[in-house]
């Protein structure tokens, strides 16, 4: 987040694989440097490829917890994963986001469900296949009907921490790295760049550019909105939850004693 504001960067989305654990933090930071923090998660789907969801309003901020919550509790500790179906039941507040290896005939659905709120990534990693991926971001934003949206996907804030990058790319393949291979990014271009240096890397992207800080600006939820909610006490009808406590203490008093 500081190398961000350094940067002269208005704003970051933090998007964690299956998770908001930057998030709290993060947002800490990002109210102190002045920077717009868009909250989000990485979701895995079920036999296809990851997606971006960002919290535009409070709702989807409870709808993303949900879809998290479900997805870990389907899978063993330590991975989580979710439909399509399950992903396209409930988008209310949120934009989706389809990263690289997404078709139109699997992502239709998707862009159906969120329409007007679907974005395809196009991402240039300074490698000889960029051609061909911005090719295929292009032909897929133009079968959806999907805008493109300007991304490095930075891993890092400093081109010198690509090695703790790798390592942590190792640990969740559960592999290492002489076995990491292509899971291993060629180099550091996933890293927070200033404007000038964005604006260069997309320089015949103009429009992917604009709809990027479009649909950051759209994104108005912060953390501040949140606040404590006690949860429904779950009594039967006609009693208070203390007439409830007290009855059955009484009943566990006979018991036991």
């Amino acid at each position: 987040m500081r190398a961000a504001a350094l940067a002269g960067v208005q704003h970051l989305g933090i998007v964690d694989r299956d998770a908001v654990y930057g998030l709290v933090r993060a947002h800490k930071e990002a109210s102190e440097l002045g920077v717009h923090l868009v909250c989000g998660a990485t979701l895995t789907i079920v036999g296809a490829p990851p997606v971006c969801l960002l919290v535009q309003e409070r709702q989807g901020w409870a709808t993303l917890c949900r879809l998290l919550t479900e997805a870990r509790h389907q899978c063993e500790k330590g991975r989580a994963e979710t439909s399509i179906d399950r992903l396209i039941r409930d988008p209310e507040g949120l934009a989706v986001v389809l990263l690289h290896g997404w078709t139109a005939a699997r992502a239709s659905r998707i862009a159906e469900a969120f329409r007007g709120r679907c974005y395809v990534a196009v991402t240039r990693r300074l490698v000889p296949s960029d051609r061909h991926r911005v090719r295929q971001a292009q032909a897929l934003s133009e079968a959806l009907g999907a805008p493109l949206l300007a991304s490095t996907q930075p891993l890092m804030h400093d081109p010198a921490k690509q090695p703790i990058a790798d390592v942590l790319t190792c640990i969740r393949r559960r592999v290492t790295l002489e076995e990491a291979g292509r899971h291993l990014h060629a180099n550091a271009s996933r890293t927070v760049l200033e404007l000038p240096d964005f604006l260069d890397r997309f320089f015949d992207l103009e429009e992917a550019v604009a709809n990027a800080e479009r649909l950051a600006e759209s994104c108005t939820f912060t953390l501040d909105d949140l606040a404590y909610e006690y949860p429904h006490e779950v009594v039967p009808e006609g009693r208070t939850p203390m007439q409830w406590l007290v009855e059955r203490t009484e009943h566990g008093l006979v018991e036991r004693y």
